[in-house]
């Protein structure tokens, strides 16, 4: 007997991530290297925070971090501040936007709203791991395409997996996750987006088309990581921009949980529609954000921004000079990697049929990463710099053992 409705799935849940957390953490060897989690750490190898963050969340009274926020969809000077940062004034279509916990609940929640169980959706082949675990547990149809065609993106492939859905029942989910993607920190240039917007606008004539542009790491990039956005003011009615953002990445504040999904049209009744949709999903499952982090992102954005964006602007240096490290020394031993340009990650190419083989091996080596479709993900931000010299050179190295 189960008391769990029936198209449930009860089997334990086990997060790869955490799993092989756990063992790097039970390692004793004073040389092992833990590239597991996608959380950005100092040279001390301690968590990264931004003072300028803490300084004013600490200086909130404790009433307003224990309170509600004003309103289910957010505090309304929060959700302002959230779409003049994330977008910068480059979008001027009709706009809206509702708080969330986390960029996971914005993606959830833009899947919800839009999908209903045995539609279609359309995430990257290589990715983040709770992308198809969403549309598992939405009862999605989950497709996949690959990034990749050598060292360019893919977009041939994407175009003709687009028409073929799109077919199937006159709509199209989409979702990306760029700038600086997970798993491989490739990002898109202006001309692969233009080439995008320009064939969803002529695909739009089969059906509406949903984009959903997860942007988690955007404020890591050593470069401009916005401009791109002003492209979508060309996307014609029939298409609904989504953008899931992140505040507790952002802020180097993880667990916060913090987010917001935006929405793009140029249609305000389409938008206030989907507005209204979120918001009522948003009252039956969390019901409210965290008050005082909107306080305090809010007031960091209106009053302190010069503050924090010095200490982001550090922060950003330090992962560039790390992946520095990792992409000349991968070149010198000839590790195979997939295209990187900023971020969090890096991925070493493996074949499907040895990742197993290659993660054991490296285990066995005192070197825990996280394993991904096609390949084997190294969190370039928990590694300090010294940790990251000679790193490229012992992944070639185990790599060619099981070879």
């Amino acid at each position: 007997m189960s008391f769990v409705r029936e198209d449930f799935e009860t089997s334990p849940y086990v997060d790869k991530v955490f799993e092989i957390r756990k063992k790097a953490e039970s390692d004793n060897n004073p040389d092992s290297i833990n590239a597991t989690i996608g959380s950005l750490k100092d040279e001390n190898s301690k968590l990264y925070v931004f003072s300028s963050v803490y300084r004013i969340y600490d200086s909130l009274p404790d009433e307003v971090k224990a309170a509600y926020s004003s309103a289910i969809k957010g505090n309304p000077d929060f959700l302002q501040t959230v779409i003049n940062w994330v977008d910068n004034g480059l979008l001027n279509l009709e706009k809206d936007a509702i708080a969330t916990p986390g960029g996971t609940g914005a993606i959830d929640l833009a899947i919800n709203c839009c999908l209903k169980p045995g539609d279609n959706i359309l995430i990257p082949e290589i990715g983040w791991g709770s992308y198809s675990l969403m549309a598992k547990e939405n009862h999605l149809n989950a497709y996949t395409y690959p990034l990749f065609d050598g060292d360019k993106f893919a977009i041939e492939e994407l175009k003709k997996l687009c028409k073929e859905l799109i077919s199937k029942n006159n709509k199209l989910f989409f979702i990306i996750n760029d700038p600086c993607q997970n798993p491989t920190g490739y990002s898109l240039t202006h001309q692969e987006w233009q080439e995008l917007i320009d064939f969803f606008n002529e695909l739009s004539k089969e059906g509406e088309i949903i984009i959903l542009d997860d942007i988690a790491y955007i404020d890591f990039a050593k470069e401009d990581s916005r401009s791109y956005f002003k492209l979508f003011n060309q996307l014609n009615e029939k298409i609904l921009f989504l953008v899931a953002f992140s505040a507790s990445k952002t802020l180097s504040a993880y667990g916060m949980r913090l987010g917001a999904l935006l929405s793009y049209n140029k249609n305000k009744e389409n938008i206030d529609d989907f507005t209204n949709a979120c918001v009522r999903f948003a009252r039956c499952t969390w019901s409210n954000s965290n008050n005082g982090f909107m306080h305090c992102f809010n007031k960091l954005f209106t009053e302190h921004q010069e503050e924090y964006l010095k200490e982001r602007a550090e922060a950003v240096s330090l992962i560039a000079e790390r992946a520095e490290i990792f992409l000349k020394e991968a070149k010198e031993v000839d590790l195979p990697i997939y295209p990187y340009k900023d971020g969090y990650f890096v991925t070493v190419k493996i074949e499907k049929d040895k990742i197993n083989a290659y993660q054991e091996a490296l285990i066995r080596n005192s070197i825990y990463a996280v394993p991904v479709n096609k390949g084997i993900r190294i969190a370039l931000c928990s590694l300090n710099k010294e940790k990251t010299k000679g790193l490229a050179k012992k992944l070639k190295e185990v790599l060619d053992e099981i070879a």
